[in-house]
């Protein structure tokens, strides 16, 4: 396992990387940091990837812009891909506020990029997103008498954010949420949520689909972006599978992971036959 904490462009950038081979870029949502993406990478175990998890200006070990906008945080990770990619092509995977980075991302590499896994992405700025009246808890335990006293503080966002409340779900959200949002810098965010800008949407540039495999993965039981919204996503792209999977919030992976991780699977593996095709070693 490697660390990239170099400087890239005027700013440092950290990111986790794991493997070796194509490029995978993953990148989180908003407030937390590269943590949240990995339990994903069990299921690359047995290809040849280069996974990077990135944390995003302001988020785990990487500094703030002087400016925070969303549009300086994809000329930030734009950056990256040019220092560690180079002109490899490479995929990309990103959940909630990192799948409206990694939306933007395809189109600006478009013809290097060999597909996207869109966890949750987000579609539309928070007061015009479609969202279920009610969240209906599917699960429940009484693991909350368990939890210490110092992390009491996150069990409404965890209860707001997740259908299932129970001892395991927790445990997950505790170990790969929690940490990054305790290490985001907060006026940072602050200042991100003035600057945010996920509409106009990306691929309205657009006059053909964009190509690669893509997949969009959404939690009917999701109460931060919805899972209707993302729907629109299917015009834009030539090949593209869209799920909405019961039982699951916001963090679809960490609430439906068997099924989550299916995808990913079967998703890498289109890639690779793809990759073939198309005459690349």
């Amino acid at each position: 396992m490697l660390s990239n904490d170099e400087r890239v462009g005027r700013i440092s950038s950290y990111a986790r990387v794991r493997g070796t081979g194509t490029p995978v870029l993953l990148l989180h949502g908003f407030t937390i940091d590269h943590r949240m993406m990995l339990p994903l990478d069990r299921h690359f175990s047995d290809r040849e990837s280069e996974r990077h998890y990135l944390d995003l200006p302001g988020s785990g070990r990487s500094p703030r812009l002087k400016t925070m906008s969303s549009g300086g945080i994809v000329e930030t990770v734009s950056k990256y891909i040019d220092t560690y990619f180079g002109d490899q092509d490479f995929a990309l995977v990103g959940a909630s506020y990192g799948g409206f980075l990694a939306r933007a991302l395809h189109v600006r590499y478009r013809s290097r990029v060999l597909g996207s896994f869109l966890i949750a992405p987000a579609v539309r700025s928070a007061e015009h997103r479609t969202l279920s009246a009610d969240v209906a808890v599917v699960e429940r335990d009484n693991f909350e008498l368990d939890v210490d006293e110092s992390d009491r503080v996150f069990l409404d966002s965890f209860r707001a954010i997740s259908p299932r409340h129970t001892r395991a779900s927790w445990s997950e959200y505790h170990h790969h949420v929690v940490p990054g949002y305790r290490a985001h810098d907060r006026d940072a965010a602050q200042e991100l949520l003035l600057h945010y800008n996920v509409e106009p949407v990306p691929e309205e540039s657009l006059t053909s689909p964009l190509g690669g495999i893509n997949v969009v993965i959404t939690g009917k039981q999701d109460s931060v972006v919805g899972w209707r919204d993302q729907l629109a996503l299917v015009d834009y792209y030539d090949r593209h599978t869209y799920v909405a999977l019961d039982g699951a919030g916001h963090n679809v992976h960490l609430d439906q992971p068997l099924l989550v991780g299916a995808l990913l699977e079967a998703w890498l593996s289109e890639l690779s036959l793809a990759h073939s095709a198309d005459g690349c070693p």
